[in-house]
């Protein structure tokens, strides 16, 4: 409780408990707080800012790991002069949440509390390194074959302040053309897409999102754009900025013959977007479908569990363009959760292996012990018989290879759908994982 004077004022003890604090959360100077083991119990928002670390990942971290690697085997015999002298100074060089290297003034008092250490820096990195680090990350963002934009979302109309080459490319529209521009000029005359409402919840939300749009090039063409937005903050944790990125899925919807969106098949009933260099009468190759029923009640429902955002969205994007009911999870047990509620709703499952919060054998031993002759896919980025021997990959499981084709995963699911169909329940035991390798291989 603060202490108040007689005549009304607060004491300087209650007054002086507001002001540390506050110099903490304000001081341009980046603070970090130590433990005896080098490792961060605390971080101001300068420092985090300076580091590109939230405080979260900041607590995870010691000395070492925000040094450059070379600078490392220094630092347990600077800790014990700082221990022995209690201060210390000198330079400090940085390695950042991005890779780039960052010059400090450091100062350092040792057992400011017991078992707490203090150190205080800010970036004195010379301005040509600045300038070189800059150039080779507008090198790196140049080379993306996926467009990269920017908005500044502290002005009233969001505008553009940065767009990579890749963008160009993709809209037909020049960075001069673009910067200062609303986003809004990629929709042209397609703005009441239920994906633009999710973008603008996001935003209002301060939320990544991912969705897919139909976008006007500045020719009048249209493209379907598969769009990842992220927001940036600033120490304060405000949303300065959007990040957007931009990959062009035409060519995906092209090869399963399905160009008309759905966002706007209201408006445009006979139309398909115009595919620059492709004649109007050319039909566009085709994917054999797979072999669902007739019946929109027996058409194969496929429960697709998968971590990594983009994936997960291009799995959904093909199979439901090839004719299938899709649900999705993020992980084993979101996946769980959804499949308990309804074990027989689902023909198929497919599933990456390594995932948070559950893996796939093991979500496909509870699946399994539910249904035990329901197919499994899964899918991995390790090959052959090591993925199934490491991540124990049921023996009767197939097994799709990362990376993989349009072609490759719609067959893949065939094959899967197909085993299901000509097992009987009493024909195979509910399966365990199983660290012998026979998971076989697509």
């Amino acid at each position: 409780m603060s202490s108040v004077s007689p005549s009304g004022s607060v004491s300087s003890s209650a007054a002086e408990a507001q002001l540390f604090p506050a110099i903490f959360e304000h001081a341009p100077e980046g603070i970090l707080l130590l433990d005896d083991s080098r490792r961060c119990v605390e971080a101001n928002p300068a420092a985090r800012h300076l580091l590109g670390y939230s405080r979260e990942e900041l607590l995870q971290r010691t000395v070492e790991d925000l040094t450059v690697p070379d600078d490392r085997p220094h630092i347990p015999s600077r800790w014990q002069t700082l221990l022995s002298q209690r201060t210390c100074q000198g330079l400090w060089r940085i390695l950042t949440a991005v890779g780039q290297t960052l010059y400090a003034e450091s100062r350092c008092q040792a057992h400011i509390l017991p078992g707490v250490h203090l150190c205080l820096f800010r970036d004195v990195t010379p301005p040509q390194q600045a300038d070189a680090d800059a150039h080779l990350l507008r090198q790196a963002l140049d080379a993306l074959s996926a467009g990269i934009i920017i908005t500044d979302q502290q002005q009233l109309q969001e505008p553009i302040v940065y767009v990579n080459r890749a963008v160009t490319r993709l809209t037909g529209y020049r960075p001069e053309e673009l910067l200062g521009q609303n986003c809004r000029i990629f929709s042209g005359r397609y703005r009441d897409q239920p994906g633009l409402e999710e973008v603008r919840a996001a935003i209002r939300q301060g939320q990544t999102a991912l969705v897919e749009l139909v976008q006007q090039r500045k020719d009048g063409t249209l493209w379907f754009n598969l769009l990842s937005l992220a927001p940036l903050r600033n120490p304060r944790g405000v949303v300065t900025h959007y990040v957007r990125v931009l990959i062009d899925i035409t060519h995906v919807r092209q090869r399963l013959g399905r160009w008309q969106p759905e966002v706007i098949a209201s408006s445009l009933p006979d139309q398909a977007p115009t595919i620059p260099d492709q004649a109007p009468a050319a039909s566009p190759p085709r994917i054999p479908q797979a072999d669902p029923p007739e019946a929109a009640s027996t058409t194969p429902h496929i429960l697709v569990v998968e971590d990594e955002d983009a994936v997960r969205e291009f799995i959904r994007l093909v199979l439901v363009q090839a004719g299938y009911t899709v649900s999705l999870a993020s992980d084993g047990e979101e996946a769980w959760d959804i499949f308990r509620r309804e074990p027989h709703h689902f023909d198929l499952v497919l599933s990456d292996v390594l995932m948070p919060r559950r893996n796939g054998p093991e979500l496909a031993a509870l699946i399994h012990s539910l249904r035990p002759t329901l197919p499994i896919l899964f899918v991995s980025g390790y090959t052959g018989a090591a993925a199934a021997k490491l991540q124990q990959i049921p023996a009767r499981e197939l097994l799709l290879e990362k990376p993989f084709s349009i072609d490759k995963l719609l067959q893949a699911v065939r094959q899967a759908l197909a085993r299901g169909k000509s097992e009987t329940p009493d024909s195979s035991p509910a399966a365990t994982p199983s660290s012998s390798p026979g998971a076989s291989a697509l």
